[in-house]
């Protein structure tokens, strides 16, 4: 029983530790059409009502511009209905953000609420009950 009280610390350092293993991103979910999304946790802010932070999403599949990867700066308010914007968005040929940027795009755009059980519902959760 002892060596399990011992085990279980370490694996949890581990898999802590792999987690924050590509620059700071932490990987949250996937979806078939989307690919793989992170959140970098060491650069979500709080300001006022509203929460900022970086989403990266890595593509499965090259987009019809051969673009690899996305970074998009978000705010959210975090008040009922949750809500959130996109303020800026830079495209990449690699995954992870590396390479050529291809795009950069910014915009105050409307406000989106999440569909339930989706991507953007799931980082909402994350940063809102940071």
């Amino acid at each position: 029983m002892n060596k399990i009280y011992t085990f279980l610390p370490i694996l949890v350092s581990l898999l802590t530790f792999s987690s924050h293993s590509n620059g700071g991103w932490s990987y949250y979910g996937s979806s078939d059409i989307g690919g793989e999304f992170f959140i970098d946790y060491d650069r979500i802010r709080k300001k006022g009502d509203y929460i900022y932070f970086w989403v990266l999403r890595n593509y499965l599949e090259p987009d019809q511009w051969g673009d690899m990867s996305s970074m998009s700066y978000r705010k959210v308010s975090c008040q009922v209905p949750r809500k959130e914007k996109e303020l800026q968005s830079v495209t990449y040929d690699q995954h992870f953000g590396k390479g050529n940027i291809t795009k950069t795009m910014s915009s105050e755009e409307d406000w989106k609420y999440p569909v339930p059980n989706s991507i953007r519902e799931d980082h909402m959760n994350i940063v809102c009950s940071q």
